[in-house]
């Protein structure tokens, strides 16, 4: 595990020209590659300024071989263990990832590629630490890894990519890059054939913060004690209640539903990215047989698996008032969408989400 990423946030915001002037020596022809970006980013979309979404285009050009690119070295730098190395860099990340952040999330299944075995590296929790460019489908990905010799393929599922193209210098490439200190969880792997690696990833909620943000201000998550602590206190009965990417747990779900969702008039309640098992789904279950108020319910990104799903399967066969359900990307396999499937078609719910595709069932 290397250290966090930090220092860079406390720069000026700058010109691009002036951004780039310490990683001026490290990088061939840089000023003729900045004039270039420059002259790229005249209308800027996304509400960035020109300088903002030229540090983008520059990030996407390819210099001439053998000269390395201005990705590769920063790519590399950010993979190191050494963080001074980082530092004349400063002035530059401040102004790419100012501008990344400016951009939309993108949340869905994205795929990366790249000509190596990796696969024994992949056993447990991962941080990436570079910017990691991404495409949202597997044959845009087979053009730059190839369909043969030693290659390792990962579908990921994410939720806070950041979608380039607009300031990119190949307009036509949809590309998605993933900012630097994602945390991403091992899902699976499996090789399909000889030299061919498989590895499914999901981003999910970081423990702890691996990479500043380019305000400065600390991107603490509430943790569970302190979200029930608030709601015993308050005298506020919400009728919308998001608890999205809290780190809540089957305990802290548990005494959500009991003491306050029940007691509440909350119809629309949304747990997704939260550290939710089947346990947690059984709670949320028994409260869904009597419950009479809420009608949307989000549980998405969480490892509710075959057994939270049947549990909440049997409950719908008994609520009457749920209308919208999202289960999308919770692990739930087969047998698990024909369980929704079969109390869906006796049930409320018009709209329930599995997995990223949407499925409609209406009452007859």
């Amino acid at each position: 595990m290397l250290l966090p990423i930090s220092g860079y946030e406390k720069e000026e915001l700058v010109s691009l020209e002036e951004a780039v002037r310490p990683i001026t020596a490290l990088l061939y022809d840089l000023d003729t590659k900045v004039y270039i970006a420059k002259r790229n980013s005249q209308k800027p979309a996304d509400s960035l300024t020109c300088d903002q979404s030229a540090s983008i285009n520059l990030y996407t050009i390819e210099w001439e071989e053998p000269h390395d690119s201005l990705y590769t070295l920063l790519n590399r730098t950010l993979r190191s263990a050494e963080r001074k190395a980082l530092k004349p860099w400063f002035s530059y990340l401040k102004l790419f990832l100012t501008a990344l952040y400016k951009l939309p999330s993108v949340k869905g299944v994205i795929w990366r590629g790249i000509r190596d075995d990796v696969y024994d590296q992949y056993n447990i929790d991962q941080v990436w630490w570079g910017v990691s460019s991404c495409t949202e489908t597997m044959q845009v990905m087979e053009r730059f890894v190839g369909r043969s010799g030693v290659r390792t393929l990962f579908t990921i599922e994410c939720i806070s990519g950041k979608a380039i193209g607009a300031h990119s210098f190949f307009k036509n490439e949809n590309e998605i890059v993933l900012m630097p200190g994602t945390y991403l969880r091992v899902v699976a792997k499996w090789s399909p054939s000889e030299n061919l690696y498989m590895i499914h990833l999901r981003e999910t909620n970081s423990p702890y913060q691996f990479i500043a943000s380019p305000s400065g201000k600390e991107c603490n998550q509430t943790n569970g004690a302190d979200l029930i602590q608030d709601l015993e206190h308050s005298e506020y009965r919400p009728r919308s209640i998001n608890f999205a990417g809290r780190k809540l747990s089957d305990a802290d779900i548990e005494k959500i539903v009991k003491d306050k969702i029940i007691k509440t008039h909350c119809t629309q309640l949304n747990l997704s990215g939260n550290n939710l098992t089947w346990y947690g789904c059984w709670a949320i279950a028994n409260a869904l047989r009597t419950n009479t108020i809420l009608i949307q319910l989000n549980l998405s990104e969480n490892q509710i698996l075959h057994e939270g799903t049947k549990y909440l399967a049997d409950a719908l066969f008994e609520n009457t008032v749920l209308t919208q359900l999202n289960l999308g990307s919770c692990q739930i396999k087969d047998n698990g969408v024909q369980y929704l499937a079969d109390a869906l078609q006796q049930n409320t719910v018009k709209d329930c989400l599995v997995n990223y595709h949407i499925a409609l069932y209406y009452l007859i």
